[in-house]
């Protein structure tokens, strides 16, 4: 029995040497921290928490330094002062806007409710600005986009501008009812003008690239190039694959009985190529054997030929 309270003796003098080991560090923040705790306070006493344990030194400190330790901790110190006094008053100003009530008389909480009215039309009207602003970017936006300095000359600007401008003000009008100082309808509302900002942009590259196709279309057909289209008047044919000079350039599905078709048409294979002469073959494999065509075609410029693979 001596000897276990002589080891628990050995044991508290031990602990109570290594608590008094501390880095220069350590000892710094604990300074620093009352320091910034207390700092710029208005009275001369001043009543700061339980210094809290020093933090291991950042990457870039030392153990060693008593100056880093203390900037340390009067920032923590500092920091902690602050929002201990932001929650003062917010708990403050709560309190003060607690209603009492008559416990003998049945009343209702008019002040708070005013108030809940008053920041709900706030809210209000703080969005159904915000509203207007983004109508009034999007009406610049559109202008900028689909004018006649913008968009290809082929394209009626005006209409063009109407016809877009139509969507945005169904919309603008399908949320003329909507409580703006809902949360959750407000941002929904944000979602879709950002969608109509979007497309406003998608419209305007639809458009151009459209025209871009056109006018390339335009320049395949004019005296530099011109049109060869393959077609089948043979009813049980099947699918007709066909190239030209090597490359496969389409699959006839379809046969004309009758009336030769026109460049282009649907059940032909159509290309543009250079003036020149070209070899084809085409194939069409049917249940018990293939079918194979071949030949070779001159063309010139300008002009459109067509080529009838015929029942063999």
């Amino acid at each position: 029995m001596k000897n276990f309270f002589l080891t628990i003796f050995i044991l508290i003098i031990n602990i109570n040497a290594m608590s008094q080991i501390k880095s220069n560090y350590a000892r710094g923040f604990e300074v620093g921290f009352k320091e910034g705790y207390c700092y710029n306070h208005e009275t001369v006493d001043c009543f700061y928490p339980i210094t809290p344990l020093a933090p291991l030194p950042r990457i870039n400190e030392s153990k060693d330094n008593y100056t880093q330790g203390y900037n340390r901790g009067f920032q923590y110190g500092l920091d902690l002062k602050r929002s201990n006094d932001a929650l003062d008053n917010a708990n403050s100003n709560l309190n003060m806007r607690i209603i009492k009530f008559n416990e003998y008389i049945s009343q209702n909480p008019v002040d708070a409710m005013v108030a809940v009215g008053m920041m709900k039309q706030a809210k209000y009207d703080a969005r159904k600005d915000w509203i207007q602003n983004r109508i009034d970017i999007l009406v610049d936006l559109r202008n900028n986009l689909f004018n006649e300095q913008t968009l290809p000359s082929n394209i009626n600007a005006y209409s063009t501008r109407e016809a877009v401008w139509k969507n945005v003000v169904n919309y603008v009008n399908s949320i003329s009812r909507v409580d703006f100082a809902d949360d959750y309808q407000f941002n929904s509302i944000q979602r879709n003008f950002n969608n109509i900002e979007r497309s406003l942009y998608e419209k305007y590259n639809e458009l151009v690239s459209q025209n871009f196709e056109r006018e390339n279309l335009k320049s395949s057909n004019s005296t530099s190039s011109c049109k060869i289209y393959f077609w089948t008047n043979w009813k049980r044919s099947g699918y007709i694959k066909v190239y030209l000079d090597g490359d496969y350039i389409g699959t006839i599905d379809g046969y004309f009985d009758g009336a030769m078709p026109v460049c282009g048409q649907d059940g032909t294979v159509t290309v543009s190529r250079p003036p020149g002469t070209y070899n084809f073959y085409a194939t069409s494999e049917k249940t018990f054997t293939t079918i194979k065509w071949e030949g070779t075609i001159t063309v010139k410029a300008g002009k459109t030929y067509d080529k009838c693979l015929v029942k063999k």
